[in-house]
C-alpha cells in the first residue's frame, strides 16, 4: 500500500527469488486528484483507516529478533 495525498497504489509484492519469474502480481492505482483532499470518503481515507486499525489491533504485536525463527531458514543459518 502506497498513499500520496489523493493517489493510492495498492499491490503484491512477494520478495522471493521466483518472484518475477513464476508467479503474476496485481496492482490497483487509484487517482483521486479531482477530489477534495482529506475528504474521508476516499479511497486513500479509507484504507489508511483500514491500516491504522490493524496496526494498532489488540491482535498485533511487534516482532523482535527472537521471531525471526518462526519465519524459516535464514540467509548464512542452518
Amino acid at each position: 500500500l502506497l498513499t500520496e495525498h489523493t493517489v493510492t497504489t495498492l499491490c503484491t509484492s512477494n520478495w522471493s527469488g521466483d518472484y518475477f519469474t513464476r508467479t503474476a502480481g496485481v496492482g490497483l492505482t487509484v487517482n483521486q486528484s479531482d477530489g477534495v483532499p482529506g475528504d474521508p470518503g476516499s479511497v486513500r481515507r479509507q484504507l489508511e483507516a483500514v491500516f491504522l486499525r490493524d496496526w494498532n489491533s489488540e491482535y498485533a504485536r511487534k516482532l523482535s529478533d527472537s521471531d525471526l525463527t518462526l519465519c524459516g531458514p535464514q540467509a548464512g543459518g542452518e
